[in-house]
């Protein structure tokens, strides 16, 4: 049992896979949160086992909490995505506390991320120069850190999180204000032209196709043209446990980079006596794991369809690309 309370929220999203979310749920439990809240998306209507996989996940958490843990629940009946399912499962939790951590089923944080994380949202709470504090670090000795934390300009790979409701309020997961920023030459927000056109090309995937079933691309995308840090960890606090062939974005697709260590964070902490981004983090970072965004090549394969298919077959290669 913790020797103190641990009173930051967190929210658990989950869906239907129960062997991951065993040990997401141990960790859960070791570290034994006052404030529990349980966000599950709804069955997949094409997919009729999901029904008893669904309720087995939401099973696995209401049935196994031992300890004093007020649960709040946000149990979709239907299917809202990978995009929209845990958009809308973070607003709801941001409704209702001020801030808090963000884990996924398939995100297993070493313990000591829970304390980094609740020692920072409380004294960057009111910085709003602070995006979010990030368990991830996929560089980790590449780039060296003499203090526990960094500061980037790139909010990505959100596997293990914090933030605060003042941030979350200028997420828009249809980003419409990108086409006016384009329109005026106002994408003023890197002047690293790997990190600008990863996040726009997309955006604007999501836009021509309207089915990547995302909405970590579009926080990333909010942070940017807000100018907001995030924090990151001086080594890797989290496991990526998705890989597993029943994930819709395993590791491997999405970051081209193998599912790493989680490393545990001494403390006390060692606080930078500064807030300013680690741009060669940053360039090391564009250049190394923000290699091509999921939906250039759907945009690419839509525009030369249209130009040589009949559109019954492009309605298709749609349909096959929104679950690719």
């Amino acid at each position: 049992m913790p020797a103190q309370p641990f009173n930051t929220p967190v929210l658990l999203i989950i869906f239907n896979r129960t062997v991951c979310l065993q040990r997401v749920f141990q960790r859960i439990r070791e570290i034994q949160p006052t404030k529990l809240y349980l966000a599950a998306d709804g069955p997949r209507t094409s997919r009729p086992e999901d029904v008893e996989k669904c309720e087995a996940a939401r099973r696995l958490i209401i049935n196994n909490i031992d300890w004093p843990c007020q649960l709040y629940t946000h149990l979709n009946e239907q299917n809202l995505g990978c995009g929209r399912g845990p958009a809308s499962a973070i607003t709801w939790f941001f409704e209702h506390e001020e801030e808090g951590i963000i884990l996924e089923d398939d995100c297993l944080v070493d313990s000591s991320f829970f304390t980094f994380a609740q020692e920072l949202l409380e004294k960057y709470r009111d910085d709003q120069r602070i995006g979010v504090i990030s368990a991830m670090n996929m560089v980790d000795d590449a780039v060296p850190c003499r203090h526990s934390y960094m500061f980037s300009k790139i909010t990505f790979g959100l596997w293990g999180w914090a933030s605060w409701r003042r941030v979350w309020k200028d997420f828009d997961i249809d980003c419409q204000i990108l086409p006016e920023l384009e329109k005026n030459n106002e994408l003023f927000f890197s002047d690293d032209d790997a990190v600008k056109w990863f996040f726009t090309t997309s955006i604007k995937g999501i836009y021509e196709i309207g089915g990547y079933n995302g909405w970590d691309y579009q926080f990333g995308f909010a942070n940017l043209i807000q100018s907001r840090l995030s924090i990151v960890p001086q080594q890797n606090l989290v496991q990526n446990l998705g890989d597993t062939g029943d994930g819709t974005h395993e590791p491997s697709k999405i970051l081209h980079q193998a599912t790493h260590t989680a490393y545990s964070m001494p403390f006390p902490l060692v606080h930078p006596p500064y807030v300013m981004p680690n741009l060669t983090y940053d360039r090391f970072y564009s250049n190394h794991v923000m290699i091509q965004p999921p939906c250039a090549a759907r945009r690419f394969a839509t525009r030369m369809g249209k130009a040589i298919l009949p559109s019954g077959i492009i309605s298709w290669l749609k349909a096959r690309l929104k679950r690719s």
